[in-house]
C-alpha cells in the first residue's frame, strides 16, 4: 500500500502547494471545481478492476482531497458576509450541537451504505465470473 501512498501523498502536496498559489490569484472556484472534477475521475477509476487504474484512482484522490481540504475553508470564509467570516466554517455547531453530530453520523451511515452496496455488488460480480469458469 505504501507504493500508492506515498506517491499519492507527496503528488498531492505539490498540487495542494500550486492550487494554493492559484487561490490567491482569484481563481479559488475554478481549483476547487477541479479538485472536484479529479475526485470524481479518480473514483470512476477503482470501478475497473485493474491495478493501474486503481493506483491512477488512489493518486489522483489524494490530489484532490488535498487541494479541497487546504482551499475550502479559507474560500467558504472570504465568500462569506463581512459580519459572519470565520463562523461559516463551523455553521452547524453553532447553530446546534445536536445537529451537527446529527449530520456527521447521517454522513457515515450514507458512507457505510454505498461501501456495503459497492462492496456486495463486487462480490456478485466476482461469483458469477467464478461460476462461468
Amino acid at each position: 500500500m505504501w507504493k500508492f501512498f506515498i506517491p499519492g501523498t507527496l503528488l498531492g502536496i505539490i498540487a495542494m502547494r500550486i492550487s494554493a498559489k492559484f487561490a490567491d490569484k482569484g481563481y479559488e472556484k475554478s481549483i476547487i471545481n477541479v479538485a472536484f472534477f479529479v475526485i470524481i475521475t479518480s473514483i470512476s477509476c477503482l470501478f475497473v478492476e485493474s491495478i493501474y487504474f486503481i493506483a491512477v484512482g488512489l493518486i489522483l484522490y489524494f490530489i484532490g482531497y488535498m487541494c479541497l481540504v487546504s482551499l475550502f475553508p479559507a474560500t467558504v470564509t472570504k465568500l462569506a458576509p463581512k459580519n459572519a467570516m470565520g463562523a461559516v466554517t463551523g455553521i452547524f455547531w453553532g447553530v446546534s450541537k445536536n445537529i451537527a453530530v446529527g449530520v456527521l453520523l447521517t454522513l457515515c451511515v450514507i458512507t457505510m451504505f454505498i461501501v456495503t452496496t459497492v462492496q456486495r455488488y463486487s462480490l456478485e460480480i466476482n461469483a458469477l465470473e467464478f461460476n462461468e469458469e
